[in-house]
């Protein structure tokens, strides 16, 4: 990174975007994601060395909608594992977590995209 010039200190620009034009009414072409919508996403690139990390951190509003939703996922999985639930409990369980996200997906519009990969 450091031999292409971008160096995670003094970069940090992400709610500066550099605009090129404005619509006709001057109002911003552009709005900074709310940080509950906020989701991570892998882009799969070769790189040499090692990476444990993002090399630019997430801005803190951001950071902790991550980590709120970190923990919600993991206190979801200790209710499961507390539940001890039966093999049969579990496929019911399963079942009607498929259902309600294939109803939600359909709802939001999100199937489309499933669709379309």
């Amino acid at each position: 990174m450091a031999t292409a010039g971008l160096l995670p200190w003094g970069l940090n620009k992400w709610d500066s975007p550099i605009v090129t034009g404005e619509d006709e009414d001057s109002s911003p072409i552009y709005q900074l994601l709310p940080p509950d919508e906020f989701y991570p996403f892998m882009v799969p690139y070769k790189m040499e060395g090692h990476l444990q990390d993002n090399p630019c951190p997430l801005p803190p509003l951001y950071a902790g909608a991550l980590t709120k939703r970190k923990q919600a996922l993991e206190s979801w999985y200790q209710t499961l594992q507390e539940a001890n639930l039966d093999s049969s409990q579990k496929q019911q369980l399963q079942s009607a977590i498929e259902t309600q996200f294939q109803e939600w997906l359909i709802q939001t519009g999100n199937d489309i995209q499933l669709l379309n990969s």
